[in-house]
């Protein structure tokens, strides 16, 4: 059995994995046909983003994404935008 690690990355396929299981967990839960109509690989967000993800060895279980602002970013936090 693998050990659960918890890790900030910056690894492209983890952080992929990560996006995938993301847009899956926001389709079920508000029952939409489209996460939020962009591509979820190139979200303005994601780009100023710390991301802490779960794994059991090489396989991703969750994960968390932290957006961090700053003077260079022209736009909203996630949470002040409309999101539907």
């Amino acid at each position: 059995m693998n050990k659960t690690i918890i890790e900030r990355t910056e690894d492209k396929e983890l952080i992929a994995s990560y996006l995938d299981i993301r847009e899956e967990v926001f389709l079920k839960d508000t029952g939409s046909t489209s996460y939020y109509g962009n591509n979820k690989y190139n979200n303005k967000h994601d780009k100023s983003s710390i991301f802490i993800i779960a794994r059991n060895g090489d396989q991703v279980i969750g994960g968390i994404r932290i957006v961090i602002p700053n003077e260079a970013n022209d736009y909203k936090l996630p949470m002040e935008e409309e999101l539907l």
